[in-house]
């Protein structure tokens, strides 16, 4: 008996797999929206702050530019005040003296006591953000390889209406692919390390009678449990408060 060569009906199985399969591909299809979508910038480093050398470090990198923008100003050679306000935190008191350091060691003059038309300023305040924010990799379709592939082979099989070992061992090694693509763009933006709730702003400011001469900024994520070394202390229980009397007009 010649075999028949009619088509045959799909088999249910076949096309729930491939109905299921549109689906998730349709799925992919760009969305609209009515207003902006926020973004972020692109991947970037930030030092953390974790040790007094790293203190060390930023007075460092503040003494180079200071000393670099002093040579090329009108002021030249010309001694710096380095002032601090009272009741600074522990790590404005200790970068003082590392900066101070530093600056002598770049071959900037610097004056402790009585007064100098040069004034060195320093600064640093923290600021605090969402403990919910996080870095992820947003993938536009993580199975991008195995929902086409899968497609694909669903089909070549679709003529014998039958899925065979092929179809199992492909779907495997698509699978490991979009796994490694995903493990690779977690690593590189580092989204399995948590991201802190603290920064710091550091800033030291050379200026002549409020002309700036030279000055220096820089950026640094805070370990959260470490803040208390940033931020000016709170004045010790039971100090009496000054009290202001106004006399009614």
């Amino acid at each position: 008996m010649k075999p028949s060569l009619s088509p045959r009906r799909p088999a249910p199985v076949v096309l729930a797999c491939i109905l299921a399969l549109a689906g998730a591909l349709a799925g992919c299809a760009t969305p609209s929206f009515e207003a902006p979508v926020p973004v972020t910038p692109a991947r970037e480093t930030q030092a953390q702050l974790s040790a007094v050398r790293h203190w060390q470090a930023i007075a460092a990198d503040h003494a180079a530019v200071i000393a670099a923008g002093l040579k090329a100003s009108p002021w030249a050679g010309t001694p710096v005040q380095l002032k601090l306000a009272p009741g600074a935190s522990p790590f404005l008191r200790n970068y003082r003296e590392l900066l101070a350091s530093q600056l002598v060691a770049s071959g900037v003059k610097l004056r402790l006591e009585g007064s100098s038309d040069l004034q060195l300023l320093v600064g640093a305040e923290v600021v605090g953000f969402s403990r919910e924010r996080e870095n992820r990799i947003d993938i536009y379709n993580p199975l991008l390889f195995t929902s086409c592939g899968v497609a694909g082979m669903v089909g070549r099989e679709a003529r014998d209406w039958s899925i065979g070992r092929g179809l199992a061992v492909g779907t495997g090694a698509l699978l490991a692919i979009d796994a490694w693509r995903y493990y690779l763009g977690q690593a590189s933006q580092g989204a399995d390390r948590p991201v802190p709730s603290h920064e710091l702003v550091v800033s030291t400011t050379v200026h002549h009678q409020g002309v700036v001469a030279a000055r220096r900024s820089d950026i640094y994520y805070l370990r959260d449990g470490d803040t208390a070394l940033y931020v000016e202390p709170r004045p010790p229980a039971g100090t009496p408060s000054r009290q202001i009397a106004v006399r009614p007009q």
